[in-house]
């Protein structure tokens, strides 16, 4: 058959066109159209809304059809389309009035009836509906979820971007991370050695004090916070102020924690004045966290 489609319902058919209003089940929309010919028994055809597109533009050209959407179908649905949206001179109001009897309940009815000898109207059945999701001629771009569609691969270009853009700065800005991961691992051991002095753990205290200490300084150092020894660290203080000075609670820390590191033992009462240390420890860490 020349100029044939396959249609999901009416199966081989010959081509027609008309407004994307007309397609599906839309109902009453009015069906304009040229007069039908031998060699054109189905003419392009559109709704009411459209026919004033087309009456504005002075007939059908490139502006109008545009704003017309013109869709293809096959005749089956083109016929279909004619007999649900052609509106006729009767309206349902002036049926108001009108007796029948129904066959179901054999009880006279009122108002106009829409699909006699059925016990429900068509449109209620699963099998118009499933019909009518199988087989809808209403094109994939007119859906309202195909806009959303076509954002999704901007969306992840441009997630594949940010992250590639922070991945790059990061590798020409290594500090960033190293101090990142500085005050992170600050923050850990600083609450740590809170918890020992709570506990009266001066041995615990001094070791996580100097693994603080040793976090602060490995982003200047650029070094591993395991492999600094007290005299990395000295060098990286900052001006302190206190009944201590900096570079004193740090040799302090640092030679009590060495002392437990190696096997040896604290004289007598150090743990108490290890503990005492933890004020002034705080407030140089704090400088020291400033500086990251």
């Amino acid at each position: 058959m020349p100029d044939s489609i396959q249609c999901a319902i009416h199966g081989e058919s010959r081509k027609t066109f008309a407004c994307t209003h007309l397609l599906g089940e839309t109902a009453g929309l009015g069906f304009n159209r040229d007069d039908p010919t031998d060699d054109n028994p189905f003419p392009d055809a559109w709704c009411d809304n459209c026919e004033l597109i087309r009456a504005s533009h002075n007939g059908w050209n490139d502006e109008s059809q545009e704003l017309a959407k013109i869709s293809l179908l096959c005749s089956g649905c083109y016929e279909r389309a004619l007999i649900r949206n052609t509106r006729t001179s009767v309206t349902l109001g002036d049926l108001a009035e009108l007796r029948w009897k129904c066959g179901s309940c054999a009880e006279w009815h009122t108002g106009p009836c829409l699909d006699f000898s059925y016990d429900s109207p068509h449109y209620w059945s699963e099998e118009h509906e499933k019909t009518r999701r199988s087989a809808s001629l209403l094109p994939v771009q007119g859906s309202g979820w195909f806009l959303w569609l076509q954002l999704v691969p901007a969306v992840v270009l441009g997630g594949l971007w940010s992250w590639d853009s922070r991945r790059r700065y990061r590798a020409l800005h290594p500090e960033i991370v190293l101090k990142r991961r500085a005050r992170r691992g600050l923050r850990r051991q600083l609450k740590l050695a809170r918890r020992a002095a709570a506990a009266g753990d001066a041995a615990g205290f001094a070791s996580r004090a100097a693994n603080a200490l040793r976090e602060a300084c490995a982003p200047h150092s650029a070094a591993n916070p395991s492999a600094l020894v007290c005299a990395d660290v000295l060098r990286e203080l900052p001006s302190a102020d206190g009944k201590n000075s900096a570079s004193e609670i740090v040799r302090r820390l640092f030679a009590a924690a060495d002392s437990l590191r190696f096997g040896g033992l604290e004289p007598a009462g150090a743990g108490r004045d290890l503990l005492a240390l933890r004020p002034d420890l705080e407030r140089l860490l704090e400088k020291m966290n400033e500086r990251l």
